[in-house]
C-alpha cells in the first residue's frame, strides 16, 4: 500500500527497545469508486475542504 500511494513509513526504535514509526501523514481523497483523486488538506478551513470535496462529488 505505501508503495501504491507513494507513501512514506519507516520503523524507527527508541532507547527502550521499543518502536514507533515515522510515516506519511496525508488525507487521500478517493472517488466513489476507490479511485485516488487528489491529496487533501486537512490545515485548510471545513468550508474549504467541503468545496474541494464538492468538486470532485
Amino acid at each position: 500500500m505505501t508503495k501504491e500511494y507513494r507513501a512514506y513509513a519507516k520503523k524507527a526504535p527508541t532507547k527502550d527497545g521499543d518502536y514507533t514509526m515515522d510515516h506519511t501523514a496525508i488525507v487521500y481523497l478517493m472517488d466513489r469508486n476507490g479511485a485516488f483523486v487528489a491529496p487533501l488538506n486537512v490545515k485548510r478551513s471545513p468550508e474549504e475542504i467541503a468545496a474541494e470535496i464538492r468538486r470532485y462529488g
